[in-house]
């Protein structure tokens, strides 16, 4: 009974904890949301942005991704990386695809179909697919019609391609450079990438910024960026929300959850990510224990101070928590950026567990990245190690985080401490239901924040059902993560990092 009294008392502090810091990251950006000036006078140094977006299978989103960052504003190039990977993959993938066959005739209905495909077929496209079945009388020829439609399928190199050449204009300041290897990751892209800029660009003017091939960006988001290069800034982060697609969610079960997980990631960055970079970048008592992450996407990073600290890590399952540690190590303030970026969330439910499965790969590895930096680099052991301790420790909660309020919520039944159990569940509605209320609320009244004029996103009723369930589906990803590393090691072998679908 005490050990379960203390988890519940310090899950009420770390709740009330997170609403702090949730509305310190409502006041951040509401002071400084508005974009500033056009910041020509950075341009007239010399300083210029150079935007990187890696591309793997983005045959849903790339045109949409290239009519928003071909018309930005500013003194910017844009650079998409493909990789020979994709062309690989769609080869060797259909022989998965083929084992699918009989699920045409098994599934029944449309949000089972497109779990199925959406990892061979866009998902726009895969909808499409399933409605086009009762054009066919005959199960082979329907079969025949999705195995023509996968062979057929242009690349997302291919559209890039077609995309600058009918839009020569617009793309006079935009390019493709090709990976050309089949078994490099996002890591490998960017750094290819990066060296041949290396090539033709000032090291100590250029910047490389990063974006997915689902980012959302205000226009003159770039004004932003110049504004604190010029301050003397070297390292950059826009924090992303992840509500793009919110809308195209349907109002069932599955649509909810799908809701649910978008507004949980959401909440993740205001709530976690925006707290800790701001602590680091103010310094004080607080940030020393702070080692500020980057993510893979809105990072934007000065090319010398980049290779500094060797490019973007290629030696770990994920490239940007190892980054964001090691320029930490190195002294380099992060400087967060007053407006979000605006990214999609998944689709199906399978590619949210396999987006979560990804992604603790590298909260997990902290240990790893320690090693890494002790005998790679000349910086303090002891600081190294407390922020590899303390990573650690929020991947473990992280790990623990939905067993935790199983075990709060239903333990006090068998001991018939009912009132108890009410008020752990009252905890839980708190610690989810409320925050994502308000977080709604603050960006349905805050649309500049996500560069948007109208975002007239609302709490629906169906998301109360759902926030139990998405959170049990939140916790499995890192359970699979830890279960398929436990797997790599005994095997000797390295984990697969699979595509996330977003």
């Amino acid at each position: 009974m005490k050990i379960y009294i203390l988890i519940f008392v310090s899950v009420i502090l770390y709740s009330f904890i997170d609403l702090k810091n949730l509305l310190a990251s409502f006041i951040f950006l509401n002071n400084k949301s508005n974009i500033g000036k056009d910041r020509t006078d950075c341009a007239k140094k010399g300083n210029k942005i150079i935007i990187l977006i890696p591309v793997l299978r983005e045959q849903e989103i790339i045109i949409k991704n290239l009519n928003l960052f071909t018309r930005l504003k500013g003194n910017y190039e844009l650079v998409y990386i493909t990789t020979q990977r994709e062309g690989y993959e769609k080869v060797t993938k259909l022989k998965d695809l083929n084992a699918l066959k009989h699920k045409i005739n098994t599934t029944a209905n449309l949000d089972n179909f497109v779990e199925h495909f959406v990892g061979f077929f866009p998902h726009s496209l895969a909808i499409k697919l399933y409605k086009e079945k009762n054009r066919f009388d005959n199960y082979n020829d329907y079969w025949d019609h999705i195995l023509n439609t996968y062979k057929n399928l242009k690349n997302t190199a291919e559209l890039i391609d077609d995309y600058i050449k009918n839009e020569k204009v617009r793309c006079k300041h935009v390019r493709r450079i090709h990976y050309p290897y089949v078994d490099g990751l996002m890591s490998h892209q960017l750094n290819y990438a990066s060296k041949e800029l290396l090539k033709t660009h000032n090291t100590e003017s250029t910047y490389v910024l990063i974006y997915n091939a689902d980012s959302v960006v205000e226009n003159r988001v770039l004004d932003k960026f110049f504004e604190k290069i010029s301050s003397g800034e070297t390292v950059l982060m826009q924090s992303s929300l992840f509500l793009e697609n919110y809308f195209s969610f349907s109002s069932n079960l599955r649509g909810s959850i799908l809701k649910c997980i978008a507004l949980a990631q959401s909440r993740w960055t205001l709530i976690h990510e925006m707290s800790r970079i701001n602590r680091q970048y103010k310094g004080g008592i607080r940030s020393i224990y702070e080692s500020a992450h980057v993510v893979g996407h809105g990072t934007c990073i000065r090319l010398d101070v980049l290779f500094d600290v060797g490019g973007f890590p290629e030696i770990f399952t994920n490239e940007d928590l190892p980054l964001g540690y090691f320029l930490s190590l190195a002294g380099k303030k992060i400087c967060l950026i007053p407006i979000l970026e605006n990214s999609e969330s998944p689709t199906t439910i399978k590619s949210v567990i396999t987006q979560y499965t990804t992604w603790f790969y590298g909260a997990m590895d902290y240990f790893s990245y320690y090693n890494h930096a002790v005998q790679n680099y000349n910086t303090s052991k002891t600081k190294a190690l407390l922020w590899a301790i303390v990573n650690s420790i929020r991947a473990m909660l992280w790990f623990l985080s939905p067993w935790i309020w199983v075990f709060l919520i239903f333990t006090p039944l068998f001991w018939r401490h009912y009132l108890l159990s009410f008020f752990a569940a009252g905890i839980f509605l708190f610690h989810t239901i409320f925050i994502y209320w308000i977080t709604i609320e603050f960006i349905s009244n805050n649309p500049q924040t996500i560069g948007k004029t109208i975002f007239p996103i609302k709490f629906e009723k169906g998301l109360l059902i759902a926030i139990p369930l998405s959170y049990i589906i939140w916790g499995i990803g890192p359970v699979r993560s830890v279960f398929f590393r436990i797997k790599a090691n005994l095997a000797g072998t390295k984990v697969d990092k699979n595509k996330t679908e977003r």
